[in-house]
């Protein structure tokens, strides 16, 4: 007989908002953020993987991802350069838990190479693999992917599309 494991969390609640960038998809565990979904991924996958792995959803009750959007709003709006609200990368495994935390360390304005961010993660011959975690990050904008530079042919890779991507590097490069 399997064994199953308990939830990792009592809830998930979710909204979608609309942006500078577009729609965005916040899902919310117990712990913190677990998902920034652009309006290309679909929300119904997203809110599945998630529940998968998490336990049932529901939607937002009143006030439980405002500050999350509200601080997205203030970085966009170019009022704001860092995060405060909490995180839940538990449903990452520890490699890419490491690049993310590795992610989370570059400023703002400032962008690296993916050979660059692998070093910093630890895995300084295995930059093929931290660029597809990179590419895998679940909290974009939030854990600021963008701040990548990517060469070849996966350069444009960016969960809300290329244009996304510029538009968050030139809000960091106007400071």
């Amino acid at each position: 007989m399997p064994v199953r494991r308990a939830p990792l969390h009592a809830a998930v609640t979710h909204r979608h908002v609309d942006t500078a960038v577009g729609r965005l998809f916040l899902v919310r565990t117990q712990r913190g953020v677990v998902r920034v979904a652009f309006r290309d991924q679909d929300a119904d996958f997203v809110l599945d993987s998630v529940t998968r792995q998490v336990g049932p959803a529901a939607e937002a009750r009143c006030g439980q991802l405002d500050d999350v959007y509200r601080q997205i709003v203030e970085y966009l709006d170019g009022d704001r350069r860092e995060f405060a609200v909490p995180l839940d990368t538990s449903l990452v495994g520890p490699a890419q838990r490491e690049v993310l935390r590795a992610l989370c360390a570059v400023p703002f304005g400032a962008a690296v190479t993916v050979g660059e961010l692998a070093v910093a993660a630890g895995r300084p011959a295995e930059a093929a693999a931290v660029g597809l975690e990179v590419a895998a990050n679940p909290l974009p904008i939030l854990i600021p992917c963008h701040r990548v530079l990517r060469v070849g042919p996966d350069a444009a890779v960016y969960p809300g599309g290329c244009h996304v991507r510029h538009q968050l590097r030139a809000l960091e490069a106007r400071g």
